[in-house]
């Protein structure tokens, strides 16, 4: 796939031609699309645990809500978390204790530190419960 895809995008105008008039420009187009939309899918999201269906971190924490099963899961882990108390998870003896805002509390407050977007409360509370 990615030579076919270097071939298309990065080739010898010549050959691309060739591939073009062989196959037809919107097929190889929708092609390569699709290789690089697969690409993405690899490098920056994580298969649910419950379904299957990927998933792409947000904003946020890393419990992480499966748009199509509703289900829960833990972004650092995989793990599928229970819908009952997803964040035990990231509590005293959860498996990724103290980890519910690792690598995401620097990049909300790096982003504006000025704007008082609300989270310091939620902050205050989950140090509190000892989740974060």
């Amino acid at each position: 796939k990615q030579w076919y895809q270097r071939r298309v995008r990065e080739g010898d105008p010549s050959h691309r031609l060739k591939l073009y008039k062989q196959y037809g420009r919107a097929r190889i187009e929708d092609i390569v699309a699709n290789i690089e939309s697969y690409k993405w899918l690899e490098e920056n999201s994580k298969e649910c645990p419950e379904c299957g269906a990927m998933i792409q971190l947000g904003p946020g924490c890393n419990k992480v809500q499966c748009s199509v099963c509703k289900g829960y899961m833990c972004w650092l882990c995989g793990k599928a978390l229970p819908k009952s108390s997803p964040y035990s998870h990231f509590g005293n003896g959860g498996t990724c204790h103290g980890k519910l805002f690792e690598g995401t509390r620097e990049e909300w407050h790096d982003e504006e530190e000025d704007e008082d977007d609300g989270f310091d409360v939620y902050f205050d509370e989950f140090e509190a419960l000892h989740i974060i």
